[in-house]
């Protein structure tokens, strides 16, 4: 259970803040925390892809967009099959290296984490050449390219995580995630992030802890390595002593324009005996046809997953995801309800449930890839997540600028509502951590609008993060005030609303990526 902590204290000063105005379509908080408590509740076991609890999630999310008076948004059919596949991680394995300067055993969970990226059977790397690739990073217009000249096919690539000094604000691609990706993309067989020695004991312990949860990954996705692992600090040095050079040279070398990756003369060997499970998961896809231009879309989307069991060797076992993301669910069942409830607008609303969002965004992505209506037809639309840990009136948007006629559909509805748009650079790289965003890489304008990082909401917000977000904490309490969430759907249903009795078809931000998508999709 959710004790008395900061996070709970957080939300009983928040709840007696102003609430946010009613809603014109009469959104009712109340109807989001009965969903969020049915969801979160331990019966549903953490709702976890392909487990019992998965089962009941579909089932009660169909139910109620049925109740709504939805129709099945796949043909005759409410579900998309989303092929996974479930890797458990071999926390035995353990990594050697070879080289110049001796031999060293880097040992799963003390040293180093690994995983089997390609989710294969018996995954493994025999004596395979090491290379040092710098921070992995290329930034053609800073003149940077830390895989210049490199051969990569088969081998083993070391990087270094974050951005050197050097290119500030120039790197986009910054993250762990990214760096094994584009080596990836060059033939690594493996890839390693070593990362920084500002890592403390209780943030390796965060990174043991999610490497131990079962790894799901798209079936018949290839491409990454066979291997990626991240490694600590220490264990790094040690790895670079084995090789025949120190570590702290060659990240002075790193950090400095001119840079040229280089084989470090070692070689390293490991192998992975996870076990492999294929299954279908499921996104739920309600349709609301238009009463004039049916073959037009206006799209709303939540990701009903959550982590499951997620510590099995503590008291409480189960990451329920109450505001992650419960909360969004319940968001969007309400105002799936809300849409049907009223006139039928012109174009069609679709109402998207996906699954796998916490492996990687995988039910988004696979949405975009196999899409059930044309990416070209949907006009933009509005993503939900974590909507229960805002307690402001204000509202800050994840892409803001992105899109200037999706800004000004969101900024009138935040004035009908009497209520701010604000803007905070500093959790602009939320934009590409929900479902949302396969969309916007295809060129579909989809952002989200949220209070949850709005000024008010700093103390509930930050609290949530540090006590409860990924942990058995994330609990539905009677304490977790949903005004604010209600704001946010009010203000979904609003922009909605507005954008499915246009003729409109906002744009991204002329010279930007989405842009050049839309441009290809249109």
């Amino acid at each position: 259970m959710l004790h008395r902590s900061s996070f709970v204290l957080a939300l009983l000063v928040a709840s007696c803040a102003p609430r946010p105005p009613s809603s014109v379509a009469a959104i009712d908080p109340a109807a989001i925390a009965r969903h969020v408590e049915i969801l979160a509740a331990d019966a549903y076991g953490g709702r976890a892809p392909g487990t019992p609890g998965e089962d009941q999630t579909v089932a009660y999310i169909v139910t109620a967009m049925d109740r709504a008076g939805l129709r099945p948004g796949n043909g005759a059919s409410w579900f998309q099959e989303v092929p996974l596949v479930e890797v458990q991680p071999s926390v035995a394995a353990v990594l050697t290296v070879e080289g110049r300067g001796g031999a060293a055993a880097l040992e799963w969970g003390e040293d180093i984490v690994i995983g089997n990226s390609r989710a294969v059977d018996g995954a493994h790397i025999d004596r395979s050449d090491m290379v040092f690739a710098g921070y992995g990073l290329t930034v053609a217009e800073a003149g940077w390219d830390d895989f210049a000249g490199l051969d990569l096919a088969g081998k083993t690539v070391v990087m270094l995580g974050g951005v050197p000094h050097a290119l500030k604000e120039a790197a986009t691609a910054a993250s762990s995630a990214a760096k094994i990706a584009a080596a990836a993309s060059r033939g690594a067989a493996a890839a390693i992030i070593l990362l920084p020695s500002a890592v403390t004991d209780e943030q390796w312990d965060a990174q043991v802890a999610a490497a131990r949860r079962r790894d799901l990954r798209l079936d018949g996705a290839s491409d990454g390595p066979v291997i990626e692992a991240r490694l600590r600090f220490e264990a790094g040095e040690r790895l670079f002593a084995a090789s025949g050079h120190d570590l702290a040279t060659l990240t002075a070398a790193a950090g400095r324009t001119g840079f040229r990756p280089m084989a470090l003369g070692s070689r390293a060997s490991v192998r992975l005996d996870g076990l492999i499970r294929r299954f279908a998961s499921k996104n739920v896809i309600g349709l609301l046809p238009g009463a004039r231009r049916a073959d037009e879309y206006v799209l709303f989307l939540a990701h009903w997953d959550h982590l499951g069991r997620c510590a099995p060797d503590g008291p409480d076992p189960i990451c329920n995801g109450a505001v992650d993301n419960a909360s969004g669910i319940g968001g969007l069942l309400e105002l799936a309800r809300a849409f049907a409830a009223g006139e039928r607008p012109e174009r069609s609303i679709l109402f998207l449930a996906t699954t796998a969002e916490e492996s990687g965004l995988i039910g988004g992505q696979y949405f975009v890839d196999h899409p059930v209506v044309p990416l070209a037809q949907i006009a933009g639309g509005l993503g939900n997540d974590t909507i229960a840990a805002g307690t402001a009136a204000d509202v800050v948007v994840l892409g803001q600028g992105l899109s200037p006629q999706m800004d000004s559909l969101i900024a009138s509805a935040a004035r009908a509502q009497k209520r701010r748009v604000v803007v905070d650079a500093a959790f602009d790289g939320f934009f590409m951590r929900s479902d949302h965003y396969p969309f916007a890489r295809a060129g579909v304008p989809v952002l989200i609008a949220t209070s949850i990082f709005a000024p008010g909401s700093k103390a509930a917000t930050e609290a949530y993060f540090a006590q409860a977000y990924h942990k058995p904490a994330d609990e539905f309490v009677p304490e977790l005030s949903f005004d604010a969430a209600a704001a946010d759907i009010d203000l979904a249903y609003r922009v909605g609303l507005r954008l499915a009795n246009s003729r409109a078809w906002p744009a991204w931000k002329p010279g930007s990526e989405y842009a050049v998508a839309r441009a290809r999709e249109r």
